[in-house]
């Protein structure tokens, strides 16, 4: 999800383009200073205002949200929505705190402070958990709730990013009587450089948790990779991963950014173990050209050698731009191994493609007349006929990799099923064993009815 512009709350804040010191007008909470001159081009947007309980769902910040920001939201205080019950008593941002953009599905703010890149576009709109179904909400529930939220909002563009975790400082210094917003604005940028070698293993993992700065989460994984922490480690790498490219219904726990640290972690690995990336490089495969491009751009920071293979038919992808992309990552990589697939673009429609595949091929320390010979062979084939033939080989391959899935299930499946034509035997068998011993219950009861006939005519 991804912050865009938002109009000033005219009730409520507004930011002084020229001095950008925060003006607090009408709105119970407390608007943090922002010192820098330099903040009005970081900072979007910057809201603060309280979240009362007992105010019925949904309220609007005016703040819209789009696809070229990133946004913080800071929260503080306790609600109160059922008196009676100790689940419902006190409780913080992290539980009953939910946000929506305009009228799309509502998310849970589970992390706090939160920062993140947001998909849809509208209005950003909070509420305090006080519902059965958000279908059928009603405003009567609300009447007995007590407590608030106090919330601060920045928007920033991402582009800005990295200058805004320098400013975030600046805030921290410029509002000291703030304790709950600076303590805040510390998690995010994370632990202190001299104090990180203090810092025992959970400490450092609760502070990973925290901690959404580029920089703070660099010094973390620097660290952990100096205790040669490989646990660690890859806790941070799934817990990037999974943050960014599996959480896509509701905010992401990372942001773009975060996904250079993928390298960092690959590089701290402790020497002797491999860190598994093969999730990362099944995205090479993924149908958004946006997740394919910046999968190819980590790869070539971590230059992993072994996975040079899975970027292969990507020097064939329909967009132009990809096959360049794609061409940088392998000579980053700089595997030699690769210089056969780099050589047939030296037959590309595209002229810009094809001076990038003789870059790569000169890069990669092949001969000059080798390329060239290269070249005059190319020079005779059918480019078009030949990506054809190649997509063709391509889709080959995948069908043959969906169908030997198939048959491993049905591998697995027959090896069920003779499972369970054993135990129906031993079933079948066992009812017969049943059978046969109701079939003789059936015989002595027989017996007994004639004795017992017998009898009663003796009687008689």
């Amino acid at each position: 999800m991804t912050f865009r512009t938002f109009k000033p709350y005219v009730a409520g804040l507004c930011i002084c383009v020229g001095s950008l010191l925060l003006l607090l007008s009408g709105c119970a909470s407390r608007a943090l200073q922002i010192p820098s001159q330099e903040s009005s081009q970081v900072i979007k947007a910057y809201r603060n205002f309280t979240m009362a309980a007992d105010r019925p769902p949904w309220t609007g910040s005016r703040v819209t949200v789009g696809r070229d920001d990133i946004a913080v939201v800071m929260a503080f205080g306790k609600v109160t929505t059922w008196a009676k019950n100790r689940s419902t008593t006190n409780v913080p941002p992290e539980r009953f705190l939910y946000a929506r953009v305009g009228a799309n599905e509502p998310f849970q703010m589970r992390t706090n402070p939160m920062v993140a890149e947001v998909e849809e576009a509208g209005e950003l709109r909070f509420a305090v958990r006080d519902w059965r179904s958000i279908d059928d909400i009603k405003s009567n529930w609300y009447r007995d709730n007590s407590g608030g939220y106090r919330i601060h909002i920045f928007v920033v563009p991402r582009h800005r990013w990295k200058d805004f975790e320098n400013l975030l400082t600046d805030i921290a210094d410029a509002n000291p009587a703030d304790h709950e917003a600076t303590r805040q604005i510390r998690k995010i940028l994370g632990p202190r450089a001299g104090k990180i070698s203090d810092m025992d293993y959970a400490e450092i993992m609760t502070a990973w948790l925290n901690t959404r700065a580029f920089e703070g989460r660099r010094r973390i994984i620097q660290e952990l990779g100096r205790r040669k922490e490989a646990q660690g480690l890859t806790y941070c790498y799934e817990h990037i991963l999974n943050g960014y490219f599996y959480n896509p219904w509701y905010w992401r726990t990372a942001i773009s950014e975060d996904l250079m640290l993928l390298p960092e972690i690959y590089a701290a690995y402790p020497e002797g173990q491999t860190l598994d990336i093969r999730r990362l490089v099944d995205l090479l495969e993924d149908s958004n050209p946006e997740i394919r491009s910046m999968v190819l751009e980590v790869m070539a920071e971590m230059k992993p050698k072994n996975h040079t293979a899975a970027v292969y038919p990507l020097l064939f992808d329909k967009d132009y731009r990809m096959r360049i992309k794609a061409l940088n990552t392998l000579i980053a990589i700089h595997n030699p191994e690769s210089a056969n697939r780099i050589s047939l673009l030296l037959i590309d429609r595209n002229k810009e493609v094809r001076q990038r595949a003789e870059a790569a091929l000169r890069t990669l320390g092949v001969p000059t007349d080798t390329i060239e010979a290269w070249r005059a062979k190319a020079q005779q084939l059918n480019m078009d006929s030949y990506f054809e033939s190649w997509r063709d080989y391509n889709r080959t391959v995948s069908e043959k990799k969906v169908l030997e899935k198939k048959l491993a299930t049905s591998e697995a499946t027959k090896g069920e099923l003779e499972a369970a034509l054993r135990n129906r035997d031993s079933v079948q068998k066992t009812q017969q064993d049943l059978k046969g011993s109701l079939y003789e219950k059936e015989r002595e009861l027989q017996s007994q009815k004639t004795q017992l006939e017998m009898a009663r005519q003796e009687l008689d």
